[in-house]
């Protein structure tokens, strides 16, 4: 069956095991981006998402390597992007300019536990 996309199909197990393969140079690059080890593990899944979906995109006799890396660039990027653009007021909901603590300074379990906090308040008596 002729592929519709002008690519021809290259997913196949072994690409797909090499990528798999790549997961740990790729949580290593992640880190780069971020030192909350979740942050980096999201977009380390954001990444295999973006790939595996458009894996017949990927040119053989390149670097997958290069390849993968660049998606995450483009995805963490996009990610900043998303996020630096929200309006000031939508960050004073719960009246703090930084509702998840990125400006305080913390960090994974700190920033997951203000958070429970902050969602727990409207509970409370």
């Amino acid at each position: 069956m002729p592929a519709t996309s002008g690519h021809a199909s290259h997913s196949s197990p072994l690409l797909e095991e090499q990528v798999v393969d790549l997961i740990p140079a790729l949580r290593a690059f992640a880190r780069t981006f971020t030192s909350a080890s979740f942050e980096a593990d999201d977009l380390v899944q954001e990444t295999l998402l973006r790939a595996l979906r458009s894996i017949n995109q990927f040119e053989p006799g390149t670097s997958l390597k290069s390849w993968l890396f660049t998606i995450m660039r483009n995805a963490f990027r996009t990610q900043y992007k998303i996020s630096h653009t929200r309006k000031p007021w939508q960050h004073q909901l719960r009246g703090t300019a930084d509702p998840y603590g990125t400006a305080a300074g913390m960090v994974g379990p700190q920033r997951r536990a203000a958070h429970r906090t902050r969602s727990a308040l409207p509970r409370a008596p």
